[in-house]
């Protein structure tokens, strides 16, 4: 039998983004530092979670500045562990005006959430960790699950700056992920899968997007599994595309050492 190949939700999604960012992150070991919305969409996860694990343990939401208070120490935590990744616009304002601003922006977005989201959510489970062997497959899936809330739905917590498009939730390779394995742990597949989206735009606001897997589903992202086990197996690594957004050096942490890396110049 072949060995146990251990892959991440996340890793799965970067492996079909691009197979030279997964090389390096998941076989090499290399860690990019975090960017900027990643410490803010973390310290906003922190105080989500905090505000549905006290509506589980006692039924009631945390108080308005607690949510506050909770975004605030996860975003500076998550600065202060190490280098930041800004960019050109951020990095013009410097690293403390940088670290102020996610500090609010987090504070905002979990605010959002507390206000809008959270009084309507009846969390079963919050962070709830999960261990998939996939049958006749070396693979063993793992993934955490943001929110649960029993057979009715599971939940993913995000933040943005524009708001998503409406189809996000129907291509969401992630919730498919998630639905799977709470269809195989708890024995039934959630009714809805969910994305809350905490929008930070100059008028916060709340957008969520609903959508609903079928079995058709869980076979796509079987066949996207498989795929996946035979480019580990092989080294065969495809580069982002040519014309992908996030292929730059602005979104992506390893550009400066991929051998795929384009640094065309315009001419008039």
């Amino acid at each position: 039998m072949s060995e146990a190949i251990k892959l991440s939700v996340s890793g799965l999604n970067m492996l079909t983004r691009c197979g030279e960012q997964f090389r390096f992150r998941y076989l090499e070991g290399i860690k990019s530092p975090p960017g900027w919305s990643l410490i803010v969409g973390s310290g906003t996860d922190e105080s989500v979670n905090q505000d549905l694990l006290n509506k589980i343990n006692t039924g009631s939401l945390l108080p308005d500045e607690a949510i506050a208070d909770n975004a605030r120490d996860a975003v500076t935590r998550l600065w202060d562990e190490g280098e930041v990744k800004l960019d050109d616009d951020l990095a013009e304002m410097g690293q403390a005006a940088a670290k102020a601003y996610a500090v609010d922006t987090a504070v905002i977005c979990a605010t959002v959430h507390h206000k809008q989201a959270a009084p309507k959510i009846a969390p079963t489970h919050v962070q709830r960790y999960w261990r998939l062997e996939v049958a006749g497959t070396p693979i063993v899936l793992s993934g955490v699950i943001d929110v649960q809330e029993g057979s009715r739905s599971i939940r993913d917590t995000k933040t943005s700056k524009k708001s998503p498009s409406p189809g996000e939730a129907d291509n969401n390779l992630q919730l498919t992920t998630y639905a799977l394995a709470v269809r195989q742990i708890d024995g039934a597949a959630p009714e809805k899968v969910c994305l809350d989206y905490c929008v930070h735009t100059k008028a916060p606001k709340l957008v969520q997007l609903e959508s609903k897997r079928e079995d058709a589903d869980y076979e796509h992202l079987l066949q996207r599994i498989w795929a996946a086990q035979q480019a580990i197996e092989k080294g065969a690594f495809m580069p982002a595309p040519l014309d992908a957004w996030y292929c730059s050096a602005r979104f992506c942490g390893y550009w400066d050492r991929c051998r795929y890396a384009r640094r065309p110049a315009s001419v008039k």
